[in-house]
This record gives structure tokens, sequence and C-alpha cells, in this order.
């Protein structure tokens, strides 16, 4: 079972789950200097559309929407059945601190009927799927918490 850490502080939030509890059941509270401070939210998915490396053939994926996240993260046997391959492979940062190699690619996505190419990670599995900060600003959303919703929002220049 994958579980955030307890606490998890950063971005603005504060996450906070009761242990053992599934990635699902954590709760987030916006910390002091955000405009809903002291708010509490649950984190909720959200449909994504990988798309193959053909342009055409595609698959569905429910996504934990986790702005903490920097990426969309991708079960590996996904991303091969698309034809999408690894390009490179980086160090990343997991949420409870620790450090691991993964390789990432390029994709295009569909997010709430806006389509975009954004950054994906070969993640194993039986790993959490996660819609991290990049892949929703590639399609100019964000995270409406407490409505448990993603929204437009006007990138700056």
């Amino acid at each position: 079972m994958n579980t955030l850490p307890n606490p998890v502080e950063g971005g603005g939030i504060l996450g906070i789950r009761p242990a053992g509890e599934p990635l699902e059941q954590a709760k987030v509270i916006l910390s002091r200097g955000t405009p809903l401070a002291g708010k509490t939210v649950s984190l909720f998915r959200h449909p994504v559309e990988v798309i193959g490396a053909d342009g055409v053939s595609f698959r569905r994926i429910e996504a934990l929407v986790d702005t903490g996240a920097s990426y969309l993260t991708v079960p590996e046997t996904l991303l091969g059945e698309l034809g999408i391959e690894p390009a490179e492979r980086i160090r990343l940062r997991l949420a409870d601190g620790r450090y691991t190699e993964r390789y990432i690619s390029e994709a295009r996505v569909r997010i709430a009927d806006r389509v975009a190419t954004t950054t994906v990670v070969f993640v194993d599995d039986a790993a959490p799927i996660l819609l991290g900060a990049h892949a929703l600003e590639s399609v100019r959303l964000c995270v409406d918490p407490l409505n448990k919703s993603l929204v437009d929002f006007t990138p700056l220049l």
C-alpha cells in the first residue's frame, strides 16, 4: 500500500494522513500564506488519456492529482504498449525524501479535453499513477482543492 509520509510540507500545503492509510485517504491542510489557510481538503482522481506514439491509439487512466509531484507517472507496461520509449534516466526525489532513478520521456496527453506534450515518468505497474504540476501546467489547468476539480488558469508571460 502506498502512503504519504506524515506530515509532508511544501508548495503551500501540509499533507496529513493517518498512519497506514492509503494515499487516497490523505488530507491536505492549506498552510499559512495561502488564500484558503486552515481549510482541509481531500485528494482526488482525474482521468488522463495517454496518446500513443502513432498519434492515434490511446489509453485512459485514472490519476491521483498531486501538485507535490512534478510529472505524470505512468506504468511502464502501458507506455510500452503505446510505443512510447524511454528517452533518458534521471534522478527523482520521492515524497519521503529518498531518491530514486527512473526513465522519462515525452508523451501527448489529453486532460479535460486539452491536448499537450508533457514529461512522463516510467513507473512499476503497481506504483500509484500521479498527475503532477508540470502535466497540469502543460494543459493550462490548476487545482481547485475545495471542489476537487481542475480549473482554467491564465499562464504568465
